[in-house]
């Protein structure tokens, strides 16, 4: 695929252990030495159990839990030159989705959003520096 693939794009869910993050990030580097690409992570998410999906369970229990993975996760991810990208999977929580950063109704999960903002602008803060 090396000559008809310009990046890497995969799914990858981890729980929020330092340990699921360094598998991560090994079996990424992996594929990355493999094939001379970079990676995107185009689907990334977390959740816990919510009024509409009380039987989605992880290894987190409130949506400051997740906005804390969140921004953890993000930190490793831009810490590695040849990951590109991640993308945040899920909007609004769904039935079928089973989880998202608004509620079933469209208001904001403001424990997790407010952190998700603060690490995105640090992480925006990051780069334009970088490119100084």
């Amino acid at each position: 695929m090396a000559p008809f693939v310009d990046v890497l794009s995969v799914q990858y869910f981890t729980g929020k252990t330092e340990e699921e993050y360094a598998a991560m990030i090994s079996d990424l580097r992996q594929w990355h030495e493999i094939t001379g690409k970079p990676v995107v992570i185009a689907d990334i998410g977390n959740w816990v159990p919510t009024d509409m999906n009380p039987h989605r369970t992880s290894d987190m229990h409130t949506h400051a839990e997740r906005g804390e993975d969140y921004a953890q996760g993000l930190a490793r991810v831009m810490a590695e030159p040849w990951i590109i990208g991640w993308h945040w999977c899920g909007y609004i929580e769904n039935l079928g989705r089973g989880w998202g950063i608004k509620d079933p109704y469209d208001e904001f999960y403001s424990d997790l959003t407010d952190r998700i903002r603060e690490a995105n602008a640090a992480a925006q803060a990051a780069i334009s520096k970088r490119m100084e």
